[in-house]
């Protein structure tokens, strides 16, 4: 009915070359954003090319060739497939529909050649194209129609069934509009794959033009005292990040601190005279220097604080030296998390 009173209000204008359009726009949470755009029969009436051209020239547009059963033997003149190759040579976003399979289910001729195409089989400008068959719309509708829950869905499973007993031979994954949507969401995918690495590549160059105005805009924010603050805050921590990723995951010369600790400090502290040092007569000597040579005290606490102190000394080079070595790797890791900072490489006087 909303197609008829549409019809009905444009047939004044209506002579094969008129450009108004019809919108009908239909909303669903569960499926993409998708415009169809239907064309005019165009081996039926005389039709613009040009018009045809502006929506059949865009890559992300689907082409949809639509013919009769009754016309299959003849697909190879068909206009529709002609236009259909001149705009997508390589067939990789083109779907060829076989309609109204039903009204030539008598023609053994027709379903040859619709069956010829399913299978693959048809002429050779056919042979890059997906095909599917489905039988005429108004029987569809019509059997949709029966006001249950499920109608829409019981309608395409009687779909299925009727093509399945009319085309024997055919594949059954090509037949109805399950197969139709299949088809569809294939197209679609592939569409993406191809225009996603250039979706990808202007994001990219966009997310550096953005890059580059918020740079602008922050060091013209640096002219201010609270923008000076504001950027060396945030420049801390991702200087930190980077830092603490050094440290804790040995990133770069991260393992060396846990090698001066655990292989060069500990051999160094084993090659003191630790031994020499607590000899008992080194440690009587010394118990005795310290305390004055008082045989009779019975707690020398000088002796053992000047005993504990000998064994300090013995151990600070060992120590500075580890230490010396975990500096000049500190050294390195913080010019490698500075390197690492974006932000550090455009404001020069904060990486210094």
């Amino acid at each position: 009915a909303l197609r008829h009173s549409l019809q009905d209000r444009l047939s004044k204008s209506s002579s094969g070359k008129n450009r108004d359009e019809i919108y009908l726009k239909l909303r669903t949470s569960t499926a993409p954003p998708l415009k169809l755009i239907d064309l005019p029969g165009l081996d039926q009436r005389i039709m613009d090319e040009s018009m045809i051209s502006d929506y059949a020239e865009r890559n992300d547009a689907v082409l949809l060739v639509i013919v009769p059963a009754a016309q299959a033997p003849e697909i190879a003149s068909s206009r529709a497939l002609r236009l259909a190759k001149e705009y997508d040579g390589e067939g990789t976003r083109t779907i060829g529909i076989i309609s109204k399979i039903d009204q030539a289910a008598s023609e053994q001729k027709a379903l040859a050649a619709v069956q010829a195409l399913l299978l693959n089989q048809g002429p050779p400008k056919t042979a890059d194209i997906p095909w599917v068959a489905l039988i005429g719309q108004s029987v569809s509708i019509a059997s949709a129609q029966s006001g249950s829950e499920n109608s829409l869905e019981t309608a395409w499973r009687a779909e299925f069934e009727t093509l399945k007993s009319i085309l024997t031979g055919a594949p059954q994954s090509k037949l109805g509009r399950i197969a139709l949507v299949d088809a569809l969401a294939q197209q679609i995918r592939k569409r993406m794959k191809v225009r996603l690495p250039n979706l990808l590549s202007g994001l990219q160059g966009k997310s550096q033009i953005v890059q580059d105005e918020l740079v602008r805009l922050g060091e013209q924010m640096v002219q201010s005292a609270e923008g000076t603050r504001a950027i060396a805050l945030e420049l801390c921590r991702e200087f930190e990040d980077r830092f603490l990723q050094h440290i804790t995951t040995g990133e770069g010369s991260g393992w060396k601190i846990v090698a001066s600790f655990e292989g060069n400090f500990p051999n160094r502290i084993k090659q003191l005279p630790i031994d020499r040092h607590f000899d008992i007569n080194n440690v009587k000597r010394i118990v005795l220097e310290a305390d004055g040579y008082q045989p009779y005290l019975i707690s020398p606490e000088k002796g053992l604080r000047s005993l504990i102190k000998g064994v300090l000394e013995l151990a600070k080079e060992p120590a500075r030296l580890c230490v010396d070595e975990v500096h000049r790797v500190l050294i390195d890791i913080v010019s490698a998390a500075a390197n690492a900072t974006p932000g550090l490489g455009r404001y020069p006087p904060f990486k210094r």
